[in-house]
């Protein structure tokens, strides 16, 4: 017979200070997540299905200053981001919601989730528009897969060798964020990464919070 599956976020986990009390990040991690937004920094949010990345971007989108204008794109409306400056676009017909919502002027672009369809436009949102930060999510298991999916992609749509697509990264993306799971079921942040340039100017990963158990 018919299986009904119903996927619930928890609504009371939408704030920095929520993910605090379950544990899920340090002190230190939080005030570090608070400067990020209001610097407008460019922040991926990667982890596997149900790890907690829409809470996470939840948490983050109620740090962005309350004056800044806000544009989200979503497939399905999950976020819960209390701003009063906030439009929220959902498609109906397979728009192409995000160059549409550039033409609203947003200080900040919250994107649900990327994926193949959108990745690229997305990166280039990020190198080509200084006066807009984007917040987003990628299904993938930690920062490493996440890299290689970017390179992947970026090789797939635009036929760019790996070093290039790294290059891209390096000058888009200013932090990325792994979330798990763990097998106690608790969510936790267990990494903070940047991009960096080590003595010979090739880039690399610097992880500026680790959890360790």
């Amino acid at each position: 017979g018919p299986i009904l599956t119903i996927k619930k976020h928890n609504k009371a986990l939408s704030t920095i200070d929520d993910l605090l009390k379950i544990g899920s990040l340090t002190p230190y991690m939080a005030r570090f997540l608070n400067a990020a937004v209001l610097a407008k920094l460019n922040i991926i949010i990667c982890g596997s299905s149900s790890s907690g990345k829409t809470s996470l971007l939840n948490a983050l989108g109620n740090l962005i200053d309350p004056n800044a204008r806000v544009i989200t794109v979503e497939n399905v409306s999950e976020l819960k981001i209390k701003k009063n400056n906030i439009i929220h676009l959902n498609p109906i017909n397979n728009e192409d919601l995000i160059t549409d919502s550039l033409k609203m002027f947003p200080d900040t672009l919250i994107i649900g989730e990327i994926d193949k369809t959108n990745t690229m436009q997305t990166m280039n949102i990020m190198l080509d528009n200084n006066n807009i930060n984007v917040l987003t999510t990628i299904l993938s298991s930690d920062v490493i897969e996440t890299i290689n999916k970017f390179e992947t992609i970026g090789y797939e749509e635009s036929n760019l060798s790996s070093k290039l697509m790294r290059d891209k990264l390096y000058n888009a993306i200013d932090l990325i964020i792994n979330i798990k799971e763990l097998s106690d079921h608790k969510r936790k942040i267990t990494s903070i990464c940047e991009f960096n340039k080590n003595k010979d100017n090739e880039i690399v990963l610097k992880e500026i919070f680790a959890y360790k158990v």
